[in-house]
């Protein structure tokens, strides 16, 4: 077996469960969890600089070179290095380079997305330290992957090898996001209180659903927008039905989605240029039985078979999402489980599993193209 280090500046993130999960999908190699920050232990093979030594994380910060890493990484037999975000792939590039490893890089959205003027003022040292090799990253790293075609697009724009990307979706457990007997009354939302979450959309279309129907929105996330989306709740008179769970486990999420009778994603764009790469939650959602309301923005509709798993809107119009969700709602439960089995079918031919085979096979043609040069 192989040794393959996934190397994240901070892990593991619980908004990133998907890193973690794709590791441990691998069977023909070994994955071994390389940051400079562990914001908590991982039940697997792992290196870390010492959290109490700030000046060696400050001075990797800066430099990009660790001798906890080369030292540690070169012990291990790694064949490969798998960075996820583009300015964790510049971070650890100069630890690749030493120890002669071919690196691939998975974009995962704001990193290919957001402008570079956006990402400097962000003032986050590894996004400034990634606009500074930026294009030292494109030339220099093996491969680069995209997480749907819609990423693909945008990193070619960015100026990445179009000979170097390859487009790669993560896929999801469609063991552990399974169907339920009981569908509860309820519309879920789960997003973070950001702008181009697209939480305010929902609102104003759950605001046309009557009231009469009583039917409940549960909102899962957190986030700078909260006490806006609230008032803006209060003001629709919707606020007794809205129910706000704030951020919650993976497994909590999990049961939701199994239990409720439709999922509704309203992400658009933000000023910035970034919204959804893909969007694993709403695979999670099909591969839970459950039909899917999905704005037409970034790499969603790749997400959703437009009316047989779900229905696609326009980004920012809540009217035509009132409509649709009004007539997904009016359906009986049956029907609702008729689209949700469709979307299950779609969800498991991206399974995780199979997924995880085709990225093995992605890690065998780099390794071996490295090797030719």
């Amino acid at each position: 077996m192989k040794n393959v280090a996934i190397y994240r500046t901070v892990m593991p993130i619980v908004s990133e469960s998907f890193i973690i999960e794709q590791a441990r999908s691998l069977i023909k190699y070994s994955p071994i969890y390389v940051c400079r920050d562990l914001n908590s232990p991982i039940a697997a093979d792992s290196l870390s600089i010492d959290s109490n030594s700030k000046l060696s994380r400050v001075k990797y910060t800066l430099c990009r070179t660790s001798n906890t890493f080369v030292r540690g990484l070169g012990k291990k037999k790694l064949s490969l290095i798998h960075a996820h975000f583009l300015p964790d792939a510049v971070m650890i590039m100069p630890t690749a380079k030493k120890l002669g490893l071919p690196l691939i890089a998975t974009s995962h959205g704001f990193d290919t997305q957001m402008s570079r003027w956006s990402q400097f003022k962000t003032l986050r040292p590894t996004n400034v330290q990634f606009l500074l090799h930026e294009q030292y990253l494109y030339k220099n790293a093996d491969a680069f992957i995209a997480v749907s075609n819609f990423m693909r697009n945008k990193m070619i724009a960015r100026g990445i090898p179009s000979d170097k990307i390859f487009t790669h979706y993560i896929g999801i457990d469609t063991k552990k996001f399974a169907p339920s007997k009981q569908q509860s009354k309820f519309i879920l939302n789960v997003s973070r209180h950001v702008s181009w979450k697209g939480v305010e959309v929902l609102l104003k279309a759950f605001a046309q659903v009557p009231a009469s129907l009583g039917w409940k929105l549960l909102q899962v996330g957190a986030g700078y927008e909260t006490i806006m989306l609230k008032k803006l709740a209060t003001e629709l008179a919707v606020d007794d039905r809205v129910e706000w769970l704030g951020a919650q486990p993976h497994d909590v999420v999990q049961r939701l989605m199994q239990e409720c009778s439709c999922y509704v994603q309203a992400s658009l764009p933000d000023k910035n240029g970034q919204t959804e790469a893909f969007g694993m939650v709403l695979l999670e959602a099909a591969a839970s039985g459950v039909p899917v309301l999905v704005s037409r923005s970034g790499g969603m509709p790749e997400g959703v078979i437009d009316n047989e798993t779900g229905y696609l809107f326009e980004p920012g119009n809540f009217n035509e999402l009132a409509e649709k969700l009004n007539y997904v709602l009016a359906q009986s439960n049956e029907w609702r489980k008729t689209m949700g089995l469709a979307g299950r079918a779609f969800a498991q031919s991206l399974d995780i599993r199979s997924q995880t085979l085709l990225l093995e096979n992605i890690y065998d043609q780099v390794i071996a193209n490295h090797a030719s040069n």
